[in-house]
């Protein structure tokens, strides 16, 4: 059953990477709600596959410096990987580093370096346990059966976008097409909503963002002087 207990984290953590960044970064970078998924469905599976993969590796070290250091490591060669596939695959970027400094072909930069490491430190550490141990309380067949449930789910799910994102199936593509715009005018509803649009949200994703410029600025500058350094010296 632990194979199943970490299948179901695995799904966890996808779910929670689509909070973070349909609702975190689209409301700091876009300041509105956007399902940044590649999937139609709530769930973004890079992060679980970094969160999950970095506790297997990583489950038994009591340094948390050295799994921030590990995990760091393990998610950004994730990033780039998946990165590079889905580039060659679909022509096409869900993300770009370019703007960023310390970044490397755009698929990965130090911000993430530095924000995955951290979190695998909690996933590594706290939250995965906490998640295993509670699972174990749950009677298996719910356990299987809820995995079987994600499984099916999630495999339609990608059947429908590689069939409409290579644009294999004119239908299964008109279908995907008609559930994204659906996606949208419900993620544009969230933004203009008072409760969305008045407060917290935004005030926030706007100071974090002031603030995102700030040290984005301040490294822009760093590396500009260590390439100025590395010119003089080592040219």
């Amino acid at each position: 059953m632990t194979f199943i207990k970490i299948y179901i984290c695995f799904f966890i953590y996808s779910i929670i990477g689509w909070i973070w960044e349909s609702f975190l970064c689209s409301s700091v970078e876009l300041k509105k709600l956007v399902n940044r998924g590649f999937f139609l469905g709530p769930y973004c599976p890079i992060y679980g596959l970094g969160a999950t993969l970095s506790y297997l590796l990583l489950r038994d070290i009591g340094s948390a410096t050295l799994i921030f250091i590990l995990a760091s490591i393990v998610s950004c060669t994730i990033e780039y990987i998946v990165g590079y596939i889905l580039e060659k695959i679909f022509k096409d970027r869900w993300w770009n580093y370019d703007n960023y400094p310390f970044q490397l072909h755009g698929r990965v930069c130090l911000y993430g370096l530095v924000i995955f490491g951290l979190a695998n430190v909690v996933i590594v550490k706290f939250s995965t346990p906490f998640l295993m141990f509670s699972l174990s309380v749950i009677k298996d067949s719910i356990l299987i059966g809820l995995a079987i449930s994600i499984s099916l789910v999630s495999f339609v799910d990608l059947i429908i976008t590689i069939s409409a994102r290579k644009k294999l199936n004119k239908k299964l593509s008109n279908i995907h097409e008609r559930l994204e715009e659906k996606a949208d005018i419900y993620f544009e509803n969230m933004t203009n909503s008072s409760a969305f649009s008045n407060e917290y949200l935004l005030e926030r994703g706007k100071m974090i963002r002031n603030k995102a410029m700030n040290i984005n600025e301040k490294l822009k500058t760093t590396e500009d002087n260590i390439k100025s350094y590395r010119d003089e010296y080592f040219s």
